[in-house]
């Protein structure tokens, strides 16, 4: 279910905003069942809860049968299938903890902007049942963030420059790709795959200008779109940026703004605005003043890691040992016949 439903861990965070407003009762019900965090939901964890005891109640009855035969025959290949499901158990308990005590944060940076760490400003989060809010307990700034592309479209890196303020630490400047994530007090920071350009579009009234930023999502086979309501106003705006509008370039180049302003539901005025132009609506006047990359971030905390890789190894040698012990009951078969 986890692979084919939307997850907040994997989707644009406007996906569910926009879902809770249209569907406000359906939205309670999914997020009560848990539906868009399944692995954090309270019946996938009781369902956890219930494997383990059952399987250690296995265990215990596999280990006594063991023992008795390692009493008779001096095998010690006979505890393999004990601790392979030894290994099993180690991972479900270790996957019982780490969702209930998962701590995952998404925040959407515009550079020259700064992430105080708070759980108040994540845009969306992830969080188990056993635990508060996610405190990361420093600051980030996004200092310059990249993007480039190989020749067929596809991504080729996506590359953040960020500066992290600690309390009574010197600041320290550190890089982030999609291969080589960053750990900071104990908390990682991954490079999301969620990215694109802030338009920032300004209102300006007498010696007043009131600024306000739209963050498109990236899209390389065509323009980027959005819309929102402008603060202030009642006016909605829809928008598409055209980085290049020769269509050459995925990079803004020769930057145009498509504006479209409606007015419950019905459009009153559209311009199309290279960077620096001013558009007169009514009584208002507009401006597309800036164009500035932003960057998703990815804020994690797993401290049950090693308990998951000991299950791992207990696992794989638990396979080995039953593969033995397998081949000496057929040695000890054949030289019996």
């Amino acid at each position: 279910m986890g692979t084919t439903i939307p997850q907040r861990t994997n989707i644009r965070p406007d996906y569910f905003i926009s879902f809770q407003k249209n569907n406000p009762v359906l939205y309670r019900g999914l997020a009560f069942l848990g539906i868009y965090n399944i692995f954090t939901s309270w019946w996938f964890l009781l369902t956890i809860f219930l494997l383990s005891i059952s399987l250690a109640i296995s265990i215990s009855i596999q280990l006594k049968k063991a023992i008795a035969i390692y009493y008779r025959q001096k095998n010690q290949f006979v505890f393999g299938n004990t601790i392979f499901h030894g290994g099993l158990l180690v991972l479900l308990v270790s996957a019982f903890f780490t969702f209930s005590f998962k701590q995952w944060g998404f925040v959407q940076l515009i550079e020259g902007d700064t992430f105080t760490g708070h759980s108040c400003d994540f845009t969306t989060t992830d969080y188990g049942p056993l635990v508060g809010e996610f405190e990361v307990g420093y600051s980030v700034a996004l200092e310059h963030f990249s993007h480039h592309y190989w020749d067929t479209g596809e991504i080729k890196e996506l590359k953040s420059q960020i500066i992290v303020y600690r309390p009574a630490v010197p600041l320290s400047r550190l890089t982030i790709t999609r291969e080589s994530p960053v750990q900071v007090g104990g908390v990682e920071i991954y490079q999301s795959s969620f990215y694109g350009y802030t338009v920032k579009v300004e209102l300006i009234r007498g010696k007043q200008v009131i600024p306000t930023y739209y963050s498109l999502d990236m899209k390389t086979d065509g323009p980027l779109r959005g819309k929102s309501f402008f603060p202030t106003t009642n006016y909605l705006l829809e928008m598409t940026y055209y980085p290049d509008y020769r269509g050459k370039s995925a990079y803004p180049v020769d930057s145009l703004l498509m504006i479209k302003f409606f007015q419950s539901g019905k459009e009153v005025a559209r311009a199309l605005l290279r960077l620096g132009e001013e558009v007169q609506v009514q009584e208002n006047l507009f401006r597309f003043a800036e164009v500035r990359n932003w960057s998703g971030l990815i804020f994690t905390k797993d401290p049950f890691r090693v308990p998951i890789l000991t299950g791992f190894v207990l696992v794989v040698f638990g396979i080995f040992l039953t593969f033995f012990a397998s081949k000496e009951f057929l040695q000890g078969e054949s030289h019996g016949l």
